[in-house]
């Protein structure tokens, strides 16, 4: 989970500055606690782990929000008057 956070921060903090994220280590983490939480769940029978599938859904729907919403905004610098 720590390793997650790290990696939503540093995602947001680039997103922030108007560059891409490069590489896809926020798409694969999110896909791997998508599929790690109904498997935990179903293992273990602890609800516990649907936890990991909120996150995981989290991560992906917002690194994909965020990668569309930003297409061509920051590709050229801003014009001074």
């Amino acid at each position: 989970m720590v390793v997650l956070g790290v990696l939503v921060l540093g995602t947001w903090r680039e997103f922030q500055s108007g560059r891409r994220p490069k590489g896809v280590a926020h798409y694969l983490t999110g896909a791997f606690y998508l599929a790690y939480g109904p498997a935990a769940v179903a293992y273990t029978g602890m609800a516990f782990f649907w936890v990991f599938f909120g996150l995981g859904l989290t991560v992906l729907v917002s690194s994909l929000c965020l990668s569309r919403a930003m297409p061509g905004y920051y590709s050229s610098p801003p014009t001074s008057r």
